[in-house]
C-alpha cells in the first residue's frame, strides 16, 4: 500500500469518526474500556473472594472463609496464587502429581476429608 493511498484511507477516517459528534461516543467507549480493564484486574487480583487452589475450593464455604484472615491486606485471589508459579516452562524437574491425584484411593480420601470438614463445620455452626 503506498503512503498516498494510506493517507487516503485515513482521511476517510477522520472524516466518517472523527466528527466533533462522535467525540462523546468516543470518550464513553474509552472510559468503559478503562473501567471494564481496572475492575477486572482488581476482583481477579485483589479480591479475597477469588479462590485459586482446587482443594480450599472444594473444601467448602467454611473452609475459604476461614483462610480469609490471612490474606487480608495482602495479594489475593490471582495475584497471591501467582507468586508461587514459575516464569519458566521446562525448569521443573520432579514428577508429574497430576497422575497420583486423580487416582481412586486418592479421589475417595478427599471426599472423605470433605465431607468430615463440611460436617464439623455445620457441627460448630450449629452450636452457636
Amino acid at each position: 500500500m503506498t503512503s498516498s493511498a494510506r493517507n487516503a484511507r485515513l482521511a476517510e477516517l477522520r472524516k466518517i469518526w472523527l466528527i466533533p459528534d462522535a467525540y462523546p461516543m468516543i470518550a464513553a467507549l474509552g472510559v468503559l474500556a478503562g473501567l471494564v480493564t481496572y475492575f477486572g484486574y482488581n476482583k481477579l487480583c485483589h479480591d479475597p473472594t477469588v479462590v485459586v487452589s482446587r482443594k480450599l475450593r472444594n473444601a467448602g464455604f467454611f473452609a475459604q472463609f476461614d483462610s480469609r484472615p490471612r490474606d487480608i491486606g495482602h495479594l489475593t485471589g490471582l495475584a497471591h496464587a501467582s507468586k508461587a508459579w514459575s516464569t519458566r516452562i521446562f525448569d521443573k524437574t520432579e514428577p508429574n502429581h497430576i497422575h497420583e491425584l486423580n487416582t481412586e484411593r486418592y479421589l475417595e480420601s478427599e471426599h472423605r476429608r470433605i465431607h468430615l470438614a463440611e460436617a464439623k463445620a455445620e457441627r460448630e455452626y450449629n452450636m452457636r
